[in-house]
C-alpha cells in the first residue's frame, strides 16, 4: 500500500497504521519491533508512526514492551484483527475535514448537497469490506501458519 494514495474516507494516520501492523504481523515469530526501526523500512516519519503506536497499544491492539528486549507486538494474532478495526482506532473525527463533491467548501454535515448521503453509504460500505480483510490477509501469510499461530 502506497502511503501516499488517499483511500476515500481513510486518513493518513489509519494509512501509516494499516502499514505498521501489516509490518509486524510480518515480522519474524512475533518479534518486537521498534516504532523506529519500522519506520525506517516502511519510509515514513519516525515520530509519527511512534505515536500512532503508542495509540494502537492503549487501543489494545498493539502489545507494548520497554527495555533492552522491547518494542512492539500485535496483541492478537494477524488473523484476528481486521483493518476497519485498525481505521476505527486511528481515524480522528472529520467533522469540516471533507471537501465537498459538488460545491467549493468543506463539508460539515449541515446543509447537506445532493451527494452526502450516497457518500456516507460509500464510506459504510468500504468500513463493512475493510471489516472483512484481516492483517494476515493484507500481509499475505499463508493461512496456514496463521491458524497454528493462533
Amino acid at each position: 500500500m502506497n502511503p501516499d494514495v488517499r483511500l476515500i474516507g481513510v486518513s493518513k494516520s489509519s494509512r501509516y497504521a494499516i502499514l505498521g501492523l501489516v509490518h509486524l504481523a510480518s515480522s519474524r515469530n512475533g518479534d518486537r519491533v521498534l516504532a523506529e526501526d519500522a519506520a525506517k523500512t516502511l519510509s515514513l516519519p519516525r515520530s509519527y508512526l511512534a505515536k500512532l503506536f503508542q495509540r494502537l497499544a492503549h487501543k489494545g491492539l498493539l502489545a507494548s514492551q520497554r527495555g533492552p528486549h522491547g518494542g512492539y507486538a500485535l496483541a492478537r494474532p494477524a488473523g484476528k484483527i481486521t483493518l476497519a478495526e485498525v481505521i476505527e482506532a486511528t481515524q480522528e473525527p472529520r467533522a469540516g475535514e471533507r471537501e465537498c463533491l459538488l460545491e467549493p467548501r468543506r463539508c460539515t454535515g449541515t446543509g447537506v448537497c445532493a451527494m452526502h448521503e450516497h457518500v456516507l453509504a460509500a464510506e459504510r460500505h468500504m468500513l463493512d469490506s475493510l471489516s472483512k480483510i484481516t492483517l494476515a490477509q493484507a500481509a499475505g501469510l499463508d493461512s496456514k501458519e496463521e491458524k497454528d499461530a493462533a
